[in-house]
C-alpha cells in the first residue's frame, strides 16, 4: 500500500511518489474547496487519460473517457461523458477499481456507483490528482496493488 495523509492542489495537476498503475484499488477523500472542478486522471499518458471529476457548478461527479485511448462509439448520449448529480457535498469519499480496462467508482461509501471500460495504450500508467480554477484538498489517499 501507499498512502499520502494530504494533498493540496491549486489550479494544477500532481503525481504522488508510489501512485500510479492500471490494476489497483484508490481510496480518498476529495474537498472541492474553491475549485470548480476537482478530481483524479487515471490511465494517464503522454496522450491519453480518464478523469474522473467533481463540477461544483454542476454538482456533478464524471467519467470523462473522451481522451482514454481507442475512442467509443455507440447511440447512448454519454458515450464519452458519464455524470452523476450529487449535490454540492463538502467532501465526497471516492473509491475507484482500476482493471486494465475497466473502471468502477464507489461514491461515498457505495450511496452512488459508476463505472466504465477504457482502453488506455500499456505505458498509460499514471495518477495525477488536479484542481482547475482554485484549490482543492485530497485526504486520505491509499492505493493498494491489485494481485492476482
Amino acid at each position: 500500500m501507499v498512502a499520502c495523509q494530504s494533498l493540496s492542489v491549486t489550479g494544477s495537476e500532481v503525481s504522488v511518489k508510489g501512485i500510479s498503475g492500471t490494476v489497483s484499488r484508490i481510496r480518498l477523500t476529495l474537498e472541492p474547496g474553491t475549485a470548480a472542478c476537482a478530481g483524479v486522471k487515471l490511465f494517464a499518458g503522454e496522450t491519453h487519460e480518464t478523469v474522473v471529476y467533481f463540477d461544483k457548478d454542476e454538482g456533478v461527479l464524471a467519467i470523462d473517457r473522451s481522451k482514454s485511448g481507442i475512442p467509443f462509439t455507440g447511440s447512448e448520449d454519454n458515450v464519452d461523458v458519464r455524470k452523476l448529480d450529487i449535490g454540492h457535498p463538502e467532501s465526497i469519499e471516492l473509491e475507484m477499481l482500476l482493471d486494465v480496462s475497466s473502471l468502477e467508482v464507489f461514491i461515498d461509501g457505495g450511496r452512488h456507483v459508476m463505472t466504465a471500460n477504457v482502453y488506455p495504450d500499456p505505458e498509460d500508467t499514471e495518477i495525477r490528482f488536479f484542481a482547475e480554477g482554485g484549490s482543492a484538498a485530497f485526504h486520505d489517499i491509499e492505493k493498494y496493488d491489485v494481485v492476482v
